[in-house]
Formats: structure tokens, C-alpha cells, sequence
């Protein structure tokens, strides 16, 4: 790597800021964990004295959260810890407690604590702390979308002339190049570790801009309609060729096309609990996944079904060490790992949850999927139906199928996005704040403390909405769909 992706490590600390000192709001923030992620190196890092490596996923974190104290100081005081939460301060601590169970010692227990703080912490908590009303999750759904926009031009480059950017920026490809081929021609990289992560990248903003459009295709952002954004991201997330992410992107639009006709909830309660219902079986070993790859074989590609197969026995042999220390795990420096007589390998490991499983165990686990996948289940089951697929809750839902292509990802890859983590804390607010944030049941009650505090009330939550009234119909008497003004 030569000097250029050192001086960006840096330079972000002072571009972040800047972002959010010029584009107000959430959206400025979000995009200040986005832009940076599509421009910096993941294979720049330097050495500070006294502190863990530094790279990409630190810069990213510490130089958002420099121009959120700078700038935008007020949400910081605004931290509030909730039993929610407990989710992410299991995962914050599983580290340190997996490194002081395998007698890795204090500093090796610090050193991981700091590193999870800076690359999920810190999203999370500034995710957690931006969001006030639902047109804020609103904004945090568009910024999402704008960040598919912006890696777009780029994909389409390396679409037609091969993943160079990487190499021309930085001096070296970012991943092997004989990978870049699928299909029949290349599958962009960017800046990022592989293809792909920027197919779920893209698929993540595909699907927040399907559910925007599904239910606001009218509104505006960027001087055209949402509806044009989507169909822009999405052809090209089809053009990058990743059959994982577009696999996942016709799963939750299958999702979302339901649950928009139906207005049945069924499918979205299923699609959060798919990912911790995979990782349950597969940990427990009462399910193998094998059946699936004989489909894929016979009816998609061979390659991907000996891809899966491959998977699914990395899940076996890893699987079967991580069980011998199912609690905390093995802790890190590779403990998790599996190796031949002659201190080689055995095996490749992939999958995000896999991974974790091995260094920290089933607490570490519930921890990180809780965090991921208990806000948006407590957000589906507490909204009434009609108003789950109002307008002004589009940001939400449009978050909630995002975050669990994300989760599905994970079952695969070790591919993370900070704009999924920072979701999950929007999610987490919004579960929490939820029940203020929307309209009450009896027409004649007076408003209590959490409106009180709100003069605006929660039919200001976003300017120039309409009332939070059922997509189509009158609402009907005794329901929850009346106009909260």
C-alpha cells in the first residue's frame, strides 16, 4: 500500500467533520459514514503508539464522531441507555470477557474492547442518538439510498473496464482480480473488500428505495421522484452480478410486495427472525443446509452450489471447535481456527456469525443479533397494521428490510456496512420512541408527557405530511387509524 491511503486514513478526520458541517441533519451525518466508506482503503492501516491498528474502520468512526461533537454536540447529550440496549453493551463487552475467560490478559481485553467500540459502538450509539421523530428516520432511509446513487457511476465504470480504481488510487487491486469475472463480465469493487460487499451494499439501497416507492412513489429528493432513484439502484445492482445480494434483494422485495398488498405483518416477523433462526439451528446442529445447495445446483449455477457446500462445511468443522468453548469462545489471534498437523488451516471461514461464534461464543452472538434484529421485531409487532404501511413510516420499514439483507449477508459473508449499524441504533430509537411518535387509541385522551414535550405533536413529525391515516380507505371507527390531529 503506498502513502496515498494513509494521508485518506487522516484526511477523513477532517472531511467527515466537513460533510457534517455542510449537509445538515440526519442525512449529513449518515452520508458521513457512507462517503468515506466508498472512498478509503481497507488495505490502509498505520500504527499508533499505544493504540491498536489504525484503518479504514476506525477512521470512518472517529472522524464522524469529531464532526458530531463539533457540530452537532447537543445529540450527544442525549444518550439515555434503555433495556434495549443491553443488546449492544453485550456485544460491546463479549470481546474483553472472551480474552480475560482464555487468560489472554488485561491489555488484549482492552485492545478488543477498543476496536469494538470504534467499528460497531460508535455507529450504534450515534445512530441511537440522531433520531428524534420519524421524518429523521426518514432522512437516515434516503441518505442510504443516496449512498447507492453515489457508488452507481462508479460501478458502471468498472463494470465495463474492469475493478481498477482500487489499484489506480491506491497502488494495488483490492481483492484478487481473477474474482472480478461473473457471469460473463466484471463485477465492480470500488474501494471495497470484494465484489461482493458492494453487491449488498447496493441491494441494501435497492430495497429502501422499493419500499419508498411502494408506498410514497410521489415524493421527491435530489429534484426527482423516488420512484427514479429506485429503478437507477436497482438496475444497477443487477448489472454487479452478485448472486448472493441479489438473491437476498428478491427475497425482501418479495417481502415488502406482500406485506404492502396483504397488509399482513406475517412476512416481515418471518424475514427478522430468518437470520437468528438459521444461526439457532445451525449451532445446534439439528438442521444442514445441504438440501439447498442441491437446488442451486440443479436449478441456478454449480459454482454457487459448491460455494454453499464449502460454507456449509466450514460451519461444520468450525462449528465443531466453537462448541468446545460455546459460552465466551476462543477469543482472538486465530484460537478459533482449525489446523492440520503441519499448523496449516484446515479450512477458509467466511460467514460474519461463524466467525464470532468462535471468538466469542453464544454471548457474543446474542448480543450482536439481538442488537441487529430486536428493534425492528419490537417495531413490527407494536404497529398497528395500517399505520405500518403509511407514508411516514416508510423510513422505518424501508430500514427494517435493509438491515435484514444486511443480517442475511452475514450468513455468508464477513462483509459489514457502518450504515447498517448506525440504522440498527435508529431502529433501537424508534422502538423505543415509537408509541409517542404515533397516534393514541382514544380520540378524547389528552396528550401525555411524551407530547407534552413535543409541542409540534406527531402529526409535525414530518413537514407537510398527511395525517396518519390507512394508504387508502376512511378509517373506521375504533380503529388506529385515525388522524392524530
Amino acid at each position: 500500500m503506498n502513502s496515498v491511503g494513509v494521508i485518506m486514513l487522516f484526511a477523513n478526520l477532517l472531511f467527515a467533520p466537513l460533510l457534517i458541517l455542510l449537509i445538515k441533519g440526519v442525512r449529513g451525518i449518515v452520508l458521513a459514514f457512507g462517503i468515506p466508506w466508498l472512498l478509503l482503503s481497507h488495505r490502509a492501516g498505520v500504527n499508533l503508539p499505544g493504540l491498536p491498528l489504525f484503518t479504514k474502520d476506525q477512521a470512518v468512526s472517529l472522524g464522524v464522531l469529531i464532526g458530531v461533537l463539533l457540530f452537532r454536540g447537543e445529540i450527544i447529550q442525549r444518550i439515555r441507555f434503555k433495556p434495549i440496549d443491553l443488546f449492544m453493551v453485550m456485544w460491546m463487552v463479549s470481546p474483553a470477557i472472551s480474552s480475560l475467560t482464555n487468560g489472554l490478559g488485561p491489555w488484549d481485553a482492552m485492545s478488543e474492547f477498543y476496536g469494538r467500540v470504534m467499528v460497531w459502538g460508535v455507529p450504534y450509539l450515534i445512530g441511537r442518538t440522531m433520531i428524534r421523530t420519524l421524518d429523521d428516520v426518514r432522512q437516515c432511509a434516503i441518505a442510504v439510498i443516496i449512498s447507492g446513487l453515489i457508488a452507481a457511476p462508479f460501478c458502471l465504470f468498472e463494470i465495463r473496464m474492469s475493478p481498477q480504481l482500487h489499484n489506480w488510487v491506491y497502488g494495488e487491486h483490492a481483492a484478487p482480480f481473477h474474482m472480478s469475472k461473473r457471469l460473463g463480465a466484471y463485477r465492480p469493487t470500488l474501494m471495497f473488500r470484494h465484489g461482493i460487499e458492494v453487491g449488498s451494499w447496493m441491494a441494501c439501497a435497492s430495497i429502501v428505495g422499493i419500499w419508498l416507492a411502494l408506498v410514497a412513489w410521489r415524493e421527491r429528493f435530489l429534484y426527482a421522484p423516488t420512484l427514479f432513484h429506485t429503478l437507477v439502484v436497482v438496475g444497477v445492482t443487477t448489472l454487479c452480478r452478485s448472486l448472493g445480494a441479489l438473491a437476498l434483494l428478491t427475497g425482501a422485495f418479495g417481502v415488502a410486495l406482500f406485506t404492502r398488498t396483504t397488509t399482513l405483518k406475517i412476512a416481515l416477523i418471518a424475514l427478522v427472525l430468518a437470520t437468528p433462526t438459521y444461526i439457532g439451528l445451525r449451532t445446534s446442529g439439528t438442521w444442514s443446509p445441504d438440501v439447498i445447495a442441491d437446488i442451486v445446483e440443479n436449478r441456478v449455477d454449480a459454482d454457487r452450489a459448491a460455494s454453499m457446500r464449502a460454507r456449509t462445511y466450514q460451519e461444520n468443522e468450525l462449528g465443531a471447535k466453537a462448541g468446545q468453548r460455546p459460552v465466551f469462545g476462543w477469543g482472538g489471534h486465530n484460537r478459533n481456527r482449525t489446523f492440520d498437523d503441519e499448523g496449516e488451516t484446515t479450512t477458509a471461514i467466511d460467514a460474519l456469525w461463524l466467525i464470532w461464534y468462535g471468538k466469542n461464543g453464544v454471548f457474543g452472538l446474542i448480543g450482536l443479533y439481538g442488537m441487529l434484529c430486536a428493534p425492528a421485531l419490537l417495531i413490527v409487532l407494536r404497529t398497528p397494521r395500517a399505520l405500518l404501511l403509511h407514508a411516514r413510516m416508510g423510513g422505518v420499514v424501508g430500514l427494517i428490510l435493509a438491515l435484514m439483507i444486511a443480517n442475511g449477508d452475514s450468513l455468508q459473508n464477513a462483509f459489514y456496512s457502518p450504515l447498517m449499524i448506525v440504522a440498527s441504533g435508529a431502529l433501537a430509537t424508534t422502538a423505543v420512541s415509537l408509541r409517542s411518535w404515533l397516534p393514541g387509541r382514544d380520540p378524547q385522551r389528552p396528550p401525555g408527557p411524551s407530547r407534552a414535550n413535543n409541542p409540534r405533536g406527531p402529526a409535525q413529525l414530518v413537514p407537510n405530511a398527511p395525517p396518519m391515516t390507512p394508504p387508502s380507505g376512511p378509517p373506521r371507527a375504533g380503529s388506529d387509524a385515525r388522524s392524530p390531529t
